[in-house]
């Protein structure tokens, strides 16, 4: 059972490495409270994306757009595009839950089986850096 522990251990760390080190400079669509896989504070939670999780004020961003000078219609297409970035964000966040619950499954199981955990625990990454190729791609 230890040399399993061990095992998916090194693999969870080869595997997440690569995640890592892309997103280490950024602190881009992270959730304030944001889990990372084995349950703990995701490195990368925190910041201004954390404070305005969830929330879109038409009336703040109204003010902001005439601080800044934007038209009404660069504020109809940020609103635009901030929904559409919305949308996006929930739907890997979705399914990103559950390939950890799925993953959680399988590692709970008394005969672990460690090709199977390999695919779940890639398939999780895929979407995680899915979800932080989103927000590159929104804010540059």
């Amino acid at each position: 059972m230890l040399k399993k522990l061990f095992v998916i251990t090194v693999l969870l760390a080869a595997i997440s490495l690569p995640v890592t080190y892309a997103a280490a400079g950024k602190k881009c669509c992270e959730s304030k409270g944001e889990q990372g896989m084995m349950g703990g504070k995701s490195m990368m939670s925190g910041g201004m994306m954390s404070m305005m999780s969830g929330m879109h004020n038409p009336d703040m961003c109204k003010k902001n757009a005439e601080k800044l000078g934007l038209s009404d219609d660069q504020l109809k297409k940020f609103n635009a595009l901030h929904y559409e970035h919305k949308k996006k964000k929930i739907t890997l966040k979705a399914q990103s839950d559950i390939k950890q619950l799925e993953l959680d499954e399988l590692m709970s199981k008394d005969n672990m089986d460690l090709d199977a955990i390999e695919g779940k625990l890639r398939d999780f990454y895929d979407t995680k850096v899915q979800m932080k190729l989103e927000c590159l791609k929104t804010h540059k």
